[in-house]
């Protein structure tokens, strides 16, 4: 189903977006270090779970349709 096509596709963007960070949180105390860093953590768990409730709206909406034909 695309819905869940699309939440799968958020969900590995805000894992790379994860990663990303943790590996410049990492590389601390670095003088160049971002005052940001724990904001974006917090934006990728947040797009990580809307994305995580997308692919779950989209199964439950496939088993309504399934149970509506069948």
């Amino acid at each position: 189903m695309e819905l869940a096509n699309i939440g799968l596709a958020g969900v590995k963007h805000a894992e790379s977006r994860l990663d990303q960070t943790a590996k410049r949180i990492a590389r601390a105390p670095d003088p160049g270090s971002r005052p940001t860093d724990a904001v974006d953590i917090i934006e990728a768990v947040n797009t990580y779970t809307a994305n995580l409730r997308l692919i779950q709206t989209a199964d439950e909406i496939e088993k309504h349709t399934l149970n509506l034909l069948g």
